[in-house]
């Protein structure tokens, strides 16, 4: 039931005075007060200035009654402004009894007035819960003083917020006459107020309210994350404390607007920070003169102004050394298809003179000729690395008609969407580069000095000479004396590490030869202390105009950390690929129990028919005692080959290679798997090729072929007997040897043929998803590799290469190239 608002009328003038939170004095002064008409309340009323006008009126019970142009007394324009009224109006007694409601107050419980005159909201009401307001009455009758109080009430329509006044109204002799009370209802008002404190407090913007007396009033949290600045700190500060010193005059124009009443649009200021930092701030602001206040936004802009400074700077930056420098500099603006030139290009090779000529016909038309088809074939530059840039060398016309040697360098600059929007570029006249010794010594000498910057071991060959120069990374690097570093090619060649020193030789381009123009090799090299080095050492070869080879540059590397870190890399796969081998081993267990559970069977019948017989005095015959015991014999063989197989196949032990013959390989894992192929009903197919030799870890190339046979034989479980089948292929090429695991299962789904070797992806309800992905790694690490295709009718195959071996050919050389 809705609570009960406690209606109130006021009777006499001197009551409505005291009523400061409402005002009828409109009403009053618009309708003429004559005393001599009962006292009435209009259902509605037209407000005039003229003494007497036609109203319609209801009596005291709320019974309709016409009168032509009565004139209404004050009483009567009391009762008509209280009716009207929204707020709930009531007046009660000295008892508490209700004399009067106003419209506003029956229409909020429900009754009509001949109802509630005469009873106490006790008896009207008496289960409802009056409790919030009838303390005000019996305090206002008690101490005759108004009381006032705020509240929320809770009706059926959610919370409401009231505020409630009782005021005493008394008699020439200060005796209590009645008690006028008031409710009204401001949850309407209350929720805005919330919900643009909620907008000001949760907006990013920076929102705050300030006095024309230079203070802020109230700021939003947004303030205090831009500046650093504690509640108590903002409040001490003024304005003029925050601005900087140089935006202050423009800053106080700005307030002078502001209290002439004139918005501010689009103002500009620093605001220091707390830690003495100052930032930009963009904002607007409309007045409140009345209040002496002042509304405004602010955004933070310092961003957008650091960035179109740096914009400045480079743009100056540009300009002086566009005009500083000897070299031809241009810029074209591809949008508009205007291109700028500096003084620089313009002395020297002259601008289009009129627009019949663009501006790429104009350039290429002034490229020597026999220059030009090598290097419009340049032109546009190829992409690298998302960027697209040039430096080119060739002959241009200058504006006196002879041609200089330029070196062109330059780029694309791109907008965000990757259109071209511009190039940059510049001319640098290398003529006399070209042509003279002392620029050639000068280059050399820069050479001496990058050489001696880096860490590398830089060298030079000359091919013409036969000569090598090495820069000082070989004494640092190695540990060699300045005298003890040679000159000559035989010098680097005898500290290579013999097991590498063939391999690195046949990769080095033949002096003489003009195919190869770049080249890098990974081995081993000796250092001073007789130790070795793993290095990466890098080259390319220089040609002269006529195309011959005259000169190989590079630099060695000492990569020997980088290799302790892949060593440690293979050491950390070797421990996952053991766990997930005996976590493999865990889950053919049942298999395996099995399969061991007859050859012991077979060991206890013969041994207790051994047992019997000897008993007997030997009864049966020798060659049969003898026979059980061949039996014994065999299968506690067979046995122990199954248990030496599993204990192989879990052995933890750090990764070696070593030569095997891929079909004893292959054989082993048959056997290994023999169990639970039989378990699981699988024809397993296989037939052996010709002997091919690999340089492998055993164990882990098992562990492969295990993995990918155990997720055919899960991929042809729930298949017809003629798709149980399972085959095993080998291919042997001169170089690598491809296994093949093939089934005809349900195949794997397009989207997850490339997914299935990423970690933890499976398609199994109680998979890791880790067996493939494991897989990959460790043929890659033996330099092959992994991969599957979809078989034409039914399931997939799996295949893995493996590079073959020589008779003659070193292990320990085949591990090495495998891994680099």
């Amino acid at each position: 039931m809705r609570r009960p608002f406690p209606p109130v009328m006021p009777r006499g003038i001197d009551a409505l005075a005291r009523l400061d939170q409402i005002s009828i004095g409109a009403a009053l002064l618009s309708i003429s007060d004559k005393r001599d008409q009962p006292p009435t309340v209009s259902k509605r009323a037209v407000m005039s200035r003229q003494p007497e006008r036609q109203i319609n009126v209801l009596n005291i019970d709320g019974s309709p009654r016409s009168s032509s142009n009565a004139p209404m007394d004050g009483e009567s324009v009391l009762r008509l402004a209280f009716d009207h009224l929204p707020d709930a109006m009531a007046i009660y007694d000295a008892q508490g009894k209700y004399q009067y409601l106003n419209s506003a107050g029956l229409r909020s419980i429900g009754r009509s007035l001949d109802e509630v005159v005469g009873h106490t909201d006790g008896e009207l009401f008496p289960d409802s819960d009056t409790q919030w307001y009838l303390p005000l009455l019996h305090e206002a009758i008690r101490t005759r003083m108004v009381q006032s109080a705020e509240c929320v009430v809770e009706c059926s329509g959610g919370l409401e917020h009231k505020v409630t006044r009782m005021v005493p109204v008394l008699d020439e002799q200060g005796e209590l006459r009645q008690v006028l009370g008031i409710i009204h209802d401001f949850t309407e008002r209350k929720r805005a107020e919330e919900e643009r404190d909620r907008v000001f407090t949760q907006s990013m913007s920076l929102l705050n309210i300030a006095g024309f007396d230079g203070y802020l009033k109230r700021w939003n949290p947004a303030w205090e994350d831009f500046l650093g600045y504690g509640h108590d700190e903002m409040m001490a500060l003024g304005v003029q404390e925050l601005v900087h010193p140089e935006d202050w005059t423009t800053a106080a124009e700005n307030v002078a607007k502001l209290k002439a009443g004139q918005d501010v649009r689009g103002a500009e200021a620093r605001i220091r920070c707390k830690d003495g930092s100052y930032k930009w701030l963009l904002w607007n602001a409309v007045p409140c003169v009345d209040q002496q206040l002042y509304f405004a936004a602010g955004l933070d802009i310092t961003a957008r102004k650091q960035a179109e400074q740096q914009l400045r700077e480079s743009q100056e930056r540009f300009q002086l050394i566009a005009g500083a420098t000897k070299d031809a500099v241009w810029d074209w603006d591809l949008r508009e298809n205007r291109i700028w030139r500096n003084e620089g290009y313009r002395q020297a090779y002259g601008v289009p003179k009129d627009d019949a000529e663009s501006v790429v016909e104009w350039w290429r038309e002034r490229i020597h000729p026999d220059d030009r088809p090598h290097i419009l074939a340049q032109i546009p530059p190829s992409f690298v690395n998302g960027r697209q840039e040039w430096a080119l060398e060739y002959r241009f016309r200058r504006i006196n008609g002879t041609y200089a040697h330029v070196y062109d360098r330059g780029f694309v600059v791109f907008d965000d969407q990757g259109s071209p929007i511009r190039m940059v570029g510049s001319l640098m006249d290398i003529s006399e580069l070209k042509n003279t010794e002392g620029q050639l010594l000068e280059s050399e000498e820069r050479f001496q000095l990058a050489a001696k910057a880096t860490r590398a071991a830089i060298w030079d060959w000359d091919l013409r000479k036969g000569k090598v120069w090495r820069s000082e990374g070989f004494q640092t690097l190695f540990g060699y004396a300045a005298e003890a570093v040679g000159c000559d090619f035989g010098w680097w060649e005898d500290r290579i590490h013999e097991d590498d020193r063939d391999r690195v030789l046949s990769r080095v381009p033949a002096p003489d030869s003009a195919d190869t123009q770049q080249f890098s090799n990974e081995y081993r090299f000796r250092r001073a202390d007789g130790s070795y080095a793993d290095v990466f050492d890098r080259g390319f070869v220089m040609f002269n105009p006529k195309g011959k080879p005259v000169r190989m540059i590079g630099s060695m590397m000492d990569i020997s950390e980088r290799r302790r870190a892949e060593e440690m890399a293979h050491m950390q796969q070797a421990e996952l690929a053991h766990i997930a081998r005996v976590s493999t081993v865990g889950e053919i267990t049942t298999g395996l129990a099995h399969e061991l559970n007859q050859p012991l069977t077979a060991i206890a019948n013969y041994a207790e028919s051994c047992a019997q017989a000897i008993a007997s005095n030997g009864s049966l015959g020798d060659k049969k005692l003898l026979s059980w015991i061949e039996q014994i014999a065999v299968n506690t063989h067979r046995a122990g080959e199954m248990i030496h197989r599993l204990r192989s196949f879990t052995r933890k032990s750090e990764p070696r290679r070593s030569r095997v013959e891929i079909n004893e390989l292959i054989r082993d894992v048959i056997d290994l798997m023999e169990a639970e192929t039989r378990l699981q009903n699988i024809r397993l197919r296989w037939e052996p090729t010709r002997p091919a030799q690999t340089a492998v870890d055993c164990i882990q190339v098992q562990q492969v072929l295990v993995n990918l046979l155990r997720n055919a034989f899960e991929a042809t479980a729930g298949q017809p007997p003629e798709r149980r089948q399972v085959t095993i292929g080998v291919t042997a090429s001169d170089e690598n040897i491809e296994i093949s695991v093939e089934d005809l299962g349900e195949g794997i789904p397009r989207e997850n043929r490339q997914r299935v070797f990423e970690a933890f992806f499976t398609s199994k309800p109680d998979g890791v998803g880790i067996g493939l992905a494991i897989s990959r790694s460790i043929i890659e690490d033996h330099g092959g590799r992994l991969w599957l295709v979809p078989n034409p009718k039914h399931g997939v195959t799996f295949r893995f290469t493996l590079p073959m071996i020589g008779e003659s050919q070193d292990v320990a050389i085949a591990d090495r190239v495998g891994r680099g």
